[in-house]
């Protein structure tokens, strides 16, 4: 009976102890990173990140969160605001967030910083095999989806028909849909004949749609590149989008793509943003069986590339 009274408060005590223990570790800090549509391209990336973070990440006081939003020009304002903690965009809205230019005039995000590069987006073409669109210009009269306000595909296809001396009444009919969306108008009878989106792949929902909506990818003409390109010459560079990608693309399709960047602010706590990238860059392999498009992720973007300052965590 005397053993069982002093073994009583000493369980009471670890019981008590393991509780506080596990309080501490109630409320972590979470990092979220926002993405885009749901099965457009963000967001599987910035899951994929977040389920390698959480898996192998030792502070267990910190945890990852990917978060569907509106698209690139949304993810970096809400990095800016301290919405999100990171965010996915093109290289080239992330320097134009940074520096106040274009869309960003009188607004610079200077708490922007760069972290690593991930993936090619592609601009693409997709449209109704019967629309007789072959070509970037044959858009011109057309229906067409050009993604939802606040994604960088409707901030690069403004920026593409003004290059073009082009304007939105220039076509029969304009579409907001967000990529993971674009099915609903382009699938259907009588709506859009084509959707313009900057994206990469292979993509779930461009797959679906070129086996389901008897639609195809087209190309754009060395001319329409060349001028596209120099929109961004730094961030955008001629790049098909690859044979095979899906089975109904046996040749390469050409176009031009730009690199995406995870951006964080410059707030963010040092230790946080070196754990976070020296986890991610540990288990790259795990990341890229989850998406192989991230097998050209870049701890080390290029400098030839122009962005936003690199947070001072991985200095």
């Amino acid at each position: 009976m005397k053993l069982s009274l002093l073994i009583l408060p000493l369980f009471a005590a670890l019981t008590l102890s393991s509780c506080s223990n596990y309080k501490k570790n109630e409320n972590p800090t979470v990092i979220t990173i926002g993405s885009g549509s749901k099965n457009a391209m963000f967001y599987p990336v910035a899951t994929a990140l977040c389920d390698v973070f959480n898996h192998h990440n030792q502070d267990k006081n910190v945890t990852c969160e990917a978060r569907i939003s509106k698209g690139a020009e949304y993810n970096l304002n809400a990095v800016e605001n301290g919405e999100f903690t990171m965010g996915i965009s093109q290289a080239n809205l992330q320097f134009d967030a940074y520096n106040g230019n274009k869309q960003f005039a009188g607004n610079p995000h200077k708490n922007l910083r760069s972290l690593f590069g991930l993936h090619y987006e592609y601009m693409t073409i997709i449209a109704k095999k019967d629309a007789g669109i072959k070509s970037f210009a044959d858009l011109k009269g057309k229906r067409v989806n050009i993604g939802n306000p606040g994604s960088g595909s409707r901030i690069l296809f403004l920026q593409m028909i003004e290059k073009l001396g082009w304007n939105l009444s220039d076509f029969a009919q304009i579409y907001e849909e967000s990529g993971s969306d674009i099915n609903k108008v382009l699938c259907v009878p009588n709506k859009a004949d084509a959707a313009v989106y900057i994206v990469g792949h292979p993509n779930k929902s461009f797959g679906s749609m070129l086996q389901n909506c008897n639609a195809e990818l087209v190309n754009l003409s060395d001319d329409e590149i060349n001028k596209f390109v120099s929109l961004a010459p730094q961030e955008f560079k001629k790049l098909p989008i690859p044979a095979n990608t899906y089975p109904q693309t046996p040749n390469e399709i050409n176009s031009f793509a730009s690199f995406t960047i995870l951006s964080t602010s410059a707030k963010l706590d040092d230790k946080i943003v070196k754990n976070f990238v020296k986890t991610i860059e540990a288990n790259k392999s795990e990341l890229t069986k989850k998406l192989p498009a991230l097998t050209i992720i870049n701890f080390s973007p290029p400098k030839t590339i122009n962005l936003a300052p690199t947070h001072n965590g991985l200095n």
